[in-house]
């Protein structure tokens, strides 16, 4: 059985740059506890851009996405 452990330490090697600007915009953003609306829309643009399958902001403004997979299970 393969680790994907080493896969992501690549990745983000590869993307420390983007990963440090991304974390850092998202840090920016207010996000109190009961104030996380403009956050949340934040992150499901961000999923759609990421190209994720889904991305939606339910009520409480927590946002939700979808990566689905290569199997035949639930994504």
């Amino acid at each position: 059985m393969s680790s994907i452990i080493p896969e992501i330490e690549n990745w983000l090697d590869q993307n420390k740059d983007s990963c440090i600007k991304f974390l850092q915009e998202i840090i920016a953003i207010p996000s109190p506890s009961g104030e996380e609306k403009e956050l949340g829309i934040y992150l499901a643009e961000k999923m759609r851009e990421f190209g994720y399958d889904t991305s939606k902001v339910d009520n409480l403004f927590d946002a939700m996405g979808t990566i689905k997979g290569k199997g035949k299970g639930r994504s």
